[in-house]
């Protein structure tokens, strides 16, 4: 079965990790190579990350399970919205 990258399962997966790593009161900001959270542990110390595009895919196919080359070799992701716009599955009405 084909892993559906979407904005849906980017935010599941970053997420599944910031609560393993006791991470609250985030900021995301979508970045041209990734995700970029900001953070506070529980410690109070500041917590950041970008999550890179392979970092993502890595994630998401750990939290659904599944595993898949995600480019054929001539395409390649430059930025998060590219890689979106080839990924993502338009909801059904």
């Amino acid at each position: 079965m084909r892993v559906t990258y979407s904005y849906e399962s980017i935010l599941r997966a970053v997420g599944q990790v910031l609560e393993q790593d006791g991470v609250h009161h985030i900021t995301l900001r979508e970045m041209h190579d990734g995700l970029f959270v900001e953070g506070t542990h529980r410690d109070q110390t500041p917590y950041q990350h970008l999550f890179t595009l392979g970092e993502l895919c890595n994630l998401i196919d750990r939290a659904e399970g599944h595993v898949e080359d995600l480019f054929a070799p001539q395409e390649e992701a430059r930025t998060l919205r590219d890689f979106l716009a080839r990924h993502e599955v338009v909801a059904a009405r």
